[in-house]
């Protein structure tokens, strides 16, 4: 796991390349290449900014962001709890990497690791947890792939989350 984290902080290097830009009032991301915005769930939380699916399908993210999220660590405790609803079972890494925006905002990234039951076979699944808090407002991006797809899905979680504005 710590190969993805490592190649997602080889992606903060290369420059962003002009590609679709959503904005929401508490951030603006741009979206990398071949990536897709999803409809927003009759049901979402205030929380909720988008929903994203990766380029081939290889990933989907969640981003969510609020006024409320308190400081860095605790956004991560919120992210983690959203990552355990959301993957049960899933083991964080021991440790977590600091990295910035574009902007120079401080973003936390853990990953995590585990499988989960499906068609009555366990598949293994990895997450990688980005959080970032800018005075009041934060940012929570989770996103959830298969570990084959972990080499792009970090490149691509890094461009994602260096736009955070």
């Amino acid at each position: 796991m710590k190969g993805i984290v490592l190649l997602t902080l080889a992606t903060f290097a290369a420059p962003l390349a002009a590609q679709e830009t959503f904005t929401h009032e508490l951030v603006t991301m741009v979206l990398p290449a071949g990536w897709a915005v999803q409809p927003k769930p009759a049901v979402a939380e205030p929380e909720y900014v988008a929903a994203l699916q990766g380029a081939n399908k290889a990933a989907n993210a969640v981003v969510t962001a609020s006024n409320g999220y308190g400081n860095l660590k605790e956004a991560m405790q919120r992210g983690t709890a959203m990552i355990q609803a959301a993957f049960p079972g899933a083991v964080a890494d021991t440790s977590y990497y600091e990295l910035k925006t574009g902007s120079g905002d401080k973003i936390w990234l853990q990953a995590f690791s585990g499988s989960l039951t499906y068609g009555g076979k366990d598949v293994p699944l990895a997450a990688l947890l980005a959080v970032t808090v800018n005075g009041k407002r934060g940012v929570i991006a989770q996103v959830y792939f298969a570990p084959q797809f972990g080499a792009q899905v970090g490149r691509e979680f890094g461009e994602l989350i260096r736009s955070f504005k």
